[in-house]
């Protein structure tokens, strides 16, 4: 009965050791804060999309890895994705006025609706890359402005 004990001990020990030196870890999450700036009136939702890769971006609300959406507010809104890992993302953002759950655009492709992502590169005739708008995600509290352009 004591070896059986002992033993018991033991291995609760050496899980306890293993968890503390970090043998078995869990991938750290946290919170993104996204601010979303320029909005010009309050009509729809902002749609904010993360994407992990190229797939989808930046237009495919259903590729995104995770969607967002808050009521549109004329000037700014704060949206905050909970639960994120650490890792490298993208952030789009459009205004849906329509609610039709995606990004419209013109003839030539060019959005109709307010549209901006991550790190606010400058507005090209094509749409920016995945590698525009990326960035690296660390824990503690992370946040990015957004800038809302409208055409």
């Amino acid at each position: 009965m004591k070896l059986g004990k002992k033993l018991s001990t033991q291995f609760w020990v050496v899980c306890a050791s293993s968890v503390i030196m970090g043998v078995v870890t869990m991938p750290e999450r946290d919170t993104l804060t996204v601010f979303v700036e320029n909005i010009k009136d309050s009509k729809g939702k902002i749609k904010l999309v993360i994407f992990k890769d190229e797939e989808g971006f930046p237009d495919n609300v259903h590729e995104g890895f995770m969607v967002l959406e808050e009521n549109a507010k004329a000037g700014s809104i704060k949206a905050q994705f909970k639960n994120l890992p650490e890792g490298e993302y993208a952030v789009a953002v459009f205004q849906d006025w329509n609610e039709d759950n995606k990004l419209n655009t013109n003839y030539f492709g060019i959005p109709s609706e307010p549209f901006a992502c991550s790190n606010n590169p400058v507005q090209k005739i094509r749409k920016p890359h995945f590698s525009d708008a990326k960035f690296k995600f660390h824990i503690r509290q992370h946040s990015i402005k957004i800038h809302l352009h409208q055409e």
